[in-house]
């Protein structure tokens, strides 16, 4: 597994691959190496197969925040932003800090146009995380859109 992460750090997605379903190969209930695979399955723009490791991992533990973020990162590439949406929602119901949901979901507001709602979850990860620069920017893009 840790070949794997090397590997895909690397860019070497195909053996990135190989590692880790190796792992899942001896594992088969290792949902971190579901997870990781159904990651360098979305990467790799292997959709269908990132979305069934991760569906998986939901059923052997959907209190696995990180899978939320992963496949929202997902649906959102497959152009289904109700269920990146929905997914972000569910990991900020497990952990009311996630600073990485906030700030995907306040990306994806902003891609489609609900600028309020980015604002106030850019606002948020700042009051977790005040020296957060990704949600600093994000409050400076949305501060320089002109006003309707």
């Amino acid at each position: 597994m840790n070949r794997s992460a090397a590997f895909f750090r690397k860019k070497q997605y195909e053996k990135a691959l190989v590692d880790i379903s190796k792992t899942i190969e001896l594992q088969p209930t290792n949902i971190e190496a579901l997870n990781n695979r159904g990651v360098i399955y979305s990467t790799t723009r292997k959709l269908d197969l990132a979305f069934a490791d991760f569906n998986r991992v939901i059923e052997l533990d959907p209190k696995f925040k990180k899978v939320y973020i992963d496949r929202a990162i997902t649906f959102s590439r497959a152009k289904k932003n109700a269920d990146a949406h929905a997914d972000l929602n569910r990991a900020i119901a497990l952990d009311s800090k996630y600073t990485t949901a906030y700030l995907l979901r306040s990306a994806l507001y902003f891609d489609m146009k609900f600028y309020t709602s980015s604002k106030t979850d850019a606002e948020k990860v700042l009051e977790l995380d005040p020296k957060n620069d990704f949600a600093k920017g994000m409050l400076n893009r949305i501060a320089s859109l002109p006003k309707p």
